[in-house]
C-alpha cells in the first residue's frame, strides 16, 4: 500500500518516504540543490517540505517530552499525596490533653485541598484496587472508638482518686496527681508504663517564711500532688492505687484498640511504600496530562 501524497503542486505528487529522504540528506549536511538533484526535485520544493517536516518532528518531540515531563511530575504529585497519610494518623499521646479534651471527641485531621484531590484521585482511579483504603478506614474507626473509650478511664480515675481523698480527711490531692494516674493508665496500654509507685516521695512543706507546716507527696521534685497530715499513709495508698492501675477493666479495651491501630497503621505504611515504589500508576484521573 503506498502512503498518502504530501502535496498536489507541478510534477508526481511528494511522498511521505520521498520527504523522509530529503530530511535525511539534510541533516547529513547536503545543501537544498544537491538535494534536489538527487531527489529529482527543485531546490525551493525540498527547502520547503524539508523544513516543515523538521519543524513538525521537532513539534513532536517537544510534545513528547513536555507529556513526559507532565506525567513524572503527576507521579511525583501522587506519591507526594500518598506519603501524607502518615501525617493525618495522629496516633493519641500520653499527656494531660487527653484528659481534658473536649466532649465532642476526636475528629480525624484532613488532608490540604490539593493533597485531597490526588488521594482522591488515587482512590477512585489509580489504586481503587488497593487494600489502602479500607485499612485507613479500620485505622480511622479504630482512633474514634479508642477516644470514646477515655471516657469511662477519665471516671474510673475522677472516682478513685475521690475514693482516696474521703480515706484521708485531712489531705489535700491537687489535680496534677489526677493526671499522674490517668497517664499512667493510658501508658500501660502501650506497653510503657509511666510514673512508676517509687517515684514518690514524702517531703516537709515549707512556707515562704521558711518555717515548716506540714508535709507534702511529691513525684520526684516536680509535681507536688498531695499536701496534708499523714502523708506516709497517703504514699502506701497511692503506691497501691498505681499498681491496682494495672487490672482496670477499663485498660484492657483502650490496650487492644491500640494494637490495632499500631497494627494497621503498619500495613498503611508498607503499602504506601509499594505503589511509591512501583514507578507508575495504572488507569486514569481528572488531573492526569492525558
Amino acid at each position: 500500500m503506498t502512503k498518502k501524497a504530501l502535496s498536489r503542486g507541478r510534477g508526481p505528487r511528494l511522498r511521505e518516504e520521498e520527504v523522509e529522504r530529503m530530511v535525511a540528506l539534510y541533516l547529513e549536511g547536503k545543501s537544498y540543490k544537491a538535494i534536489g538533484k538527487e531527489v529529482g526535485r527543485h531546490w525551493q520544493t525540498v527547502r520547503k517540505y524539508a523544513i516543515r517536516a523538521l519543524q513538525e518532528r521537532e513539534g513532536r518531540e517537544l510534545r513528547r517530552e513536555a507529556l513526559k515531563e507532565a506525567l513524572v511530575r503527576h507521579f511525583e504529585d501522587l506519591v507526594g499525596a500518598l506519603t501524607s497519610i502518615g501525617d493525618l494518623l495522629d496516633t493519641p499521646k500520653v499527656d494531660a490533653r487527653e484528659w481534658e479534651s473536649t466532649q465532642e471527641g476526636w475528629r480525624p485531621a484532613t488532608p490540604g485541598r490539593r493533597d485531597g484531590l490526588l488521594l482522591q484521585a488515587l482512590r477512585d482511579s489509580h489504586a481503587k484496587e488497593s487494600p489502602l483504603w479500607s485499612w485507613w478506614d479500620s485505622w480511622k474507626q479504630s482512633r474514634e472508638s479508642y477516644d470514646r473509650a477515655l471516657s469511662p478511664l477519665r471516671q474510673r480515675t475522677a472516682s478513685e482518686l475521690a475514693k482516696l481523698e474521703k480515706s484521708q480527711p485531712g489531705v489535700s490531692l491537687t489535680h496534677e496527681l489526677t493526671l499522674v494516674v490517668f497517664c499512667r493508665a493510658v501508658s500501660l496500654c502501650r506497653g510503657a508504663p509511666l510514673y512508676e509507685p517509687s517515684m514518690m516521695q514524702v517531703l516537709p512543706a515549707v512556707e515562704q517564711d521558711g518555717k515548716r507546716d506540714g508535709e507534702e507527696l511529691w513525684l520526684g521534685r516536680s509535681t507536688l500532688l498531695a499536701a496534708g497530715k499523714g502523708m506516709d499513709l497517703l504514699q502506701k495508698r497511692a503506691f497501691k492505687l498505681f499498681e491496682d492501675v494495672r487490672n482496670w477493666e477499663e485498660i484492657n479495651e483502650l490496650a487492644r484498640l491500640y494494637r490495632q491501630m499500631g497494627e494497621t497503621e503498619g500495613k498503611i505504611e508498607e503499602e504506601v511504600e509499594v505503589l511509591s515504589l512501583r514507578r507508575a500508576f495504572p488507569g486514569r484521573c481528572r488531573l492526569c496530562p492525558v
